[in-house]
């Protein structure tokens, strides 16, 4: 698979600490002047584990599922704040020219959403995000070609970001954790178990 659904996937992984300041009322979390709903984390949680065939595995129901999803929405609104900041765009052609690239691998949008456990009806939208990592990647760290480099380099603007606009997690879900090694929602307590969710549903 190209690398920008590789990326896209890495969206998901399962990340992070502590937060400060005030959750809006009715809010899983902030960022900035951003309201994510608990709606949002439920219907996003909910249609990954559909697309990953585990909605009634015993582990469905771990908060940690819950969790993975709401590192990929608030990261999802860190990327459209960086794509902002840096005037990166990614245009509906090129989306439709990378689908087009998967379909002659995988045959059909359907097999390239169910081999990447993502909702078909949430494909575009990944590939969207992928295709802007790729850009904002190459905006941070111009020049660079080694993917281990440039995934940090983003990373670490990422983390700078979020700290200007400040990210805030209901205690609900636990506790935001800014360390770039990290960088996402954990337990409370810092002891989530390790699970790889699948691509939450990106905000629109």
């Amino acid at each position: 698979m190209p690398r920008t659904t590789a990326v896209a996937s890495a969206l998901a992984a399962l990340v992070a600490v502590t937060a400060c300041g005030p959750v809006h009322t009715g809010a899983a979390a902030t960022v900035g002047h951003t309201r994510i709903s608990v709606a949002q984390v439920r219907a996003a949680t909910k249609a990954s584990l559909a697309a990953a065939g585990t909605s009634d595995a015993p582990q469905a129901d771990s908060p940690d599922f819950e969790r993975a999803s709401l590192t990929t929405l608030i990261r999802n609104h860190l990327l459209a704040d960086a794509a902002a900041a840096k005037k990166v765009t990614v245009s509906e052609g090129d989306v439709q020219d990378l689908l087009a690239k998967l379909r002659t691998t995988n045959g059909s949008d359907d097999n390239t959403a169910k081999n990447n456990n993502i909702p078909l009806s949430s494909l575009n939208q990944v590939a969207y995000q992928g295709l802007l990592v790729d850009k904002l990647e190459a905006s941070v760290a111009p020049g660079q070609t080694d993917p281990t480099v440039l995934s940090t380099a983003l990373t670490n603007y990422l983390v700078t970001l979020a700290k200007q606009r400040g990210v805030t997690v209901s205690p609900r879900y636990g506790a935001w954790d800014p360390d770039p090694a990290k960088f996402g929602v954990v337990a409370a307590d810092g002891f989530s178990t390790a699970v790889k969710a699948p691509i939450a549903v990106p905000s629109s």
